[in-house]
């Protein structure tokens, strides 16, 4: 039992415990990303809004823009998460290098080179590891967002027309 615990501190110390975290958050991530580009692409035509069980009738303008955001906080805080846990894995990295470093003085220059060598490695592949994988989350996020927009858009504008259509149609009878 005390060899396993000192094989998780010594793996949280390296900063290689973050590398799974990161690709843990990164699934669900890009899980509610597929989702709601499944919802927000392919089972909702700018025009139909309702055939996903909305009636934007019985919505405000806001109120259905909300709806259809749903789900972009979670996705915006995953995303941003991403670099942050890179940045921390970059930390504990650079704690490891600094701690080969100071035991310089009782053990050779090659295993104190190679040591530091180590933890600079982990350090910044953490940190690339976090921004290779938040980059794409907040490209989607941009993408997810316009399409929202345009939706909410042609709602509106589908909404009015139908609204003069009625007026006309009460003014001809």
């Amino acid at each position: 039992m005390n060899d396993l615990l000192e094989g998780l501190a010594s793996w949280w110390h390296s900063g290689v415990l973050f590398m799974p975290l990161m690709l843990g958050v990164s699934l669900v991530l890009y899980t509610l990303i597929f989702e709601r580009g499944y919802s927000l692409y392919l089972r909702m035509p700018l025009h139909a809004a309702a055939g996903r069980g909305l009636d934007p009738s019985a919505l405000t303008e806001n109120q259905f823009r909300l709806e259809l955001s749903r789900g972009f906080t979670i996705i915006r805080a995953l995303t941003m998460s991403l670099p942050l846990l890179g940045l921390l894995g970059t930390v504990s990295g650079m704690v490891r290098t600094f701690s080969t470093l100071a035991l310089a003085s009782s053990t050779s220059s090659a295993s104190v080179s190679q040591g530091a060598g180590a933890g600079i490695s982990i350090a910044l592949s953490a940190t690339q590891y976090g921004i290779v994988l938040a980059v794409p989350g907040m490209v989607a996020l941009w993408f997810l967002r316009s399409r929202v927009e345009r939706i909410a858009d042609a709602q509106a504008l589908h909404f009015h027309l139908s609204a003069e259509q009625a007026l006309s149609d009460q003014e001809d009878a």
